[in-house]
């Protein structure tokens, strides 16, 4: 009698582990996940085959929460911290290239929405939520597209797979496209 109550105790702990990952509705948080890769290729392009992504999800009493995706040129890494109240959820952070760290804020006060600051420059995720990051020179150059972030791949190999069979990441990772010459991506 005693183990079934134990295995029943696990149980009871598991079930309420694996809900406790997915926030309620009402909830609010930050999560975040990032990965970092550097492969060989002759030829190789950051941005696809030396990259670091980071994905947020902002939940803001929604369950399935606003995910939003930084993509950068370069393996050097990114760090990410975030807070959250009842009545906004804020994620900053930043990516470490050469010529120093680039900067990252994303702010929403509905869980729908957000406000985002790369680099200084502004950006509201109604127009996309992934956004391309590379330093050309001296200056940051960010690439907004709209595009379903939920059906992006999760693995190193099909991320940059899914850029390979992009033109527009293509052409930005490349230096062929600046955001600023791309009034249509957003």
């Amino acid at each position: 009698m005693t183990s079934k109550i134990k295995w029943l105790a696990i149980l009871v702990a598991g079930i309420s582990l694996l809900h406790s990952c997915r926030p309620s509705h009402g909830e609010t948080g930050v999560r975040s996940s990032s990965a970092t890769w550097s492969m060989a290729a002759e030829n190789p392009i950051p941005g696809i085959d030396v990259a670091a992504v980071e994905a947020v999800t902002i939940h803001l009493d929604s369950p399935d929460g606003l995910k939003v995706v930084f993509w950068s040129a370069g393996s050097s890494g990114s760090s990410m911290r975030s807070s959250s109240g009842p009545q906004s959820a804020v994620c900053e952070g930043s990516f470490a290239h050469p010529g120093g760290r680039i900067p990252i804020l994303c702010e929403t006060k509905d869980g729908r929405d957000a406000a985002v600051v790369i680099d200084s420059q502004k950006f509201q995720t109604d127009q996309g939520t992934l956004f391309l990051i590379a330093r050309r020179d001296s200056k940051v150059d960010v690439l907004q597209l709209d595009v379903d972030v939920m059906s992006l791949p999760t693995s190193i190999e099909k991320l940059r797979s899914y850029a390979r069979s992009n033109d527009r990441i293509i052409k930005f990772f490349s230096g062929e496209l600046k955001a600023s010459d791309s009034k249509d991506a957003k």
